[in-house]
């Protein structure tokens, strides 16, 4: 009877230990160290293909509801880049996407804009409960998905690739999986699909797709509606393209226009027009005029000047770069700097410097006028040309 007790008594412990909740991970932002970033420019311009950047504050209560789901999300997942930003910590205040509204906020960005955006903590929710068992088919590309060769043609973009294939193809079976999870990863425009049982007219095929006659699965890799002079044909190519190209971005090194330049087809050419030659120009060509320090903002020159806060990879400085360099170059008897944020060699030290572009007049060694965004820089530009500025009131 005492053995039988013992036993009884045993099992009733074991039972009751079991039954005590075990302590879960608690994750912290630490955790994630390589994925820690600092600036709203990194966030949202940090490559071409496809990641996911999720914006949080400290003092953010919600965020604090859905810390654990999110880095834990993130501490399973491998599909995409993830990048985690503490608004509170910034370095420069202002985000340049119309997206950004608060926190928590995901956004899965793609090219430089946002593809998906989850906003608040049930979106949030949301977003991890749709990724975080994913399955991709081919019906995940829907948007993508081509039917007419014409489509393929009307493309405007140097490189893309076409993956043309069929159902029931045994070798685009073997290379499903690894094509698909491949292309998730890629920029939005980057790559098409087209399913050759479901092409409208298939034997009306164009001489630069008749590569496709090749067999399935290929790829093609074209440049603005051209055959770029490249494909991958066959399961075990496709395989190698696709390892070998990794996380780099598609490309067509082998593409040359086989468009006709009108001057070809002239007898008596005509001198070409000064005025019809467009100029452009890179940061590199105002070497003189960069500066390294963003004290030296304010002290480089004790005579008015402006300067052009920018960084190269900023989707809104590219955007008017032109526009800028263009008004310096053509400037006359007023000083100028240009200042690439991303290598300043010392911490920023001036207040109004909230984001870029921005275009600083500095007086006196101090901050006279600010002009912050694309808009606003735009606008100085042609009040400029128009007259509507005067430097000699400073």
């Amino acid at each position: 009877m005492k053995k039988l007790l013992v036993i009884l008594v045993s099992f009733l412990l074991i039972t009751l230990a079991s039954c005590v909740p075990q302590p879960t991970e608690e994750y912290e932002y630490s955790d994630f160290e390589d994925h820690l970033i600092s600036t709203y420019n990194e966030a949202e311009n940090l490559q071409n293909n496809k990641y996911i950047v999720y914006y949080y504050s400290q003092n953010c209560g919600h965020c604090q509801t859905v810390k654990q789901d999110v880095l834990g999300f993130f501490d399973s997942f491998e599909m995409l880049p993830f990048y985690i930003f503490d608004i509170s910590s910034a370095v420069f205040g202002t985000s340049g996407l119309d997206e950004f509204i608060g926190t928590p906020t995901i956004f899965i960005m793609s090219d430089n804009q946002v593809s998906e955006a989850y906003i608040g903590s049930v979106n949030i929710i949301t977003f991890i409960e749709k990724y975080k068992n994913i399955e991709l088919d081919y019906s995940s590309f829907e948007s993508l998905q081509l039917t007419t060769y014409q489509d393929v043609l009307e493309i405007e973009n140097d490189a893309y690739i076409l993956y043309y294939y069929l159902d029931n193809c045994p070798h685009c079976m073997l290379v499903k999986d690894d094509f698909l999870k491949w292309a998730f990863t890629k920029s939005v425009g980057d790559i098409y699909l087209m399913n050759g049982a479901n092409v409208i007219d298939p034997d009306n095929i164009p001489t630069e797709l008749t590569i496709l006659h090749s067999g399935t699965p290929i790829i093609v890799v074209m440049s603005n509606g051209e055959f770029a002079d490249e494909y991958y044909s066959g399961s075990d190519e496709i395989l190698q393209y696709i390892l070998d190209n990794g996380t780099d971005p598609i490309t067509a090194p082998n593409y040359t226009s086989n468009s006709i330049d009108d001057t070809d087809l002239d007898d008596d050419p005509q001198e070409e027009d000064p005025q019809d030659v467009v100029v452009t120009y890179d940061y590199n060509d105002f070497s003189n005029q960069t500066i390294t320090k963003f004290v030296h903002s304010l002290t480089i020159s004790n005579n008015p000047h402006l300067v052009y806060y920018y960084h190269p990879s900023c989707a809104y400085c590219n955007s008017i770069k032109q526009d800028v360099l263009t008004f310096f170059n053509d400037l006359d008897n007023f000083e100028f700097f240009l200042l690439d944020t991303t290598i300043a060699t010392d911490d920023l030290n001036i207040q109004e410097l909230t984001t870029v572009p921005s275009l600083f007049l500095i007086v006196n060694n101090d901050v006279e006028i600010t002009y912050i965004g694309t808009q606003q820089i735009l606008g100085f530009i042609d009040d400029y040309t128009n007259g509507l500025v005067n430097f000699d009131d400073y």
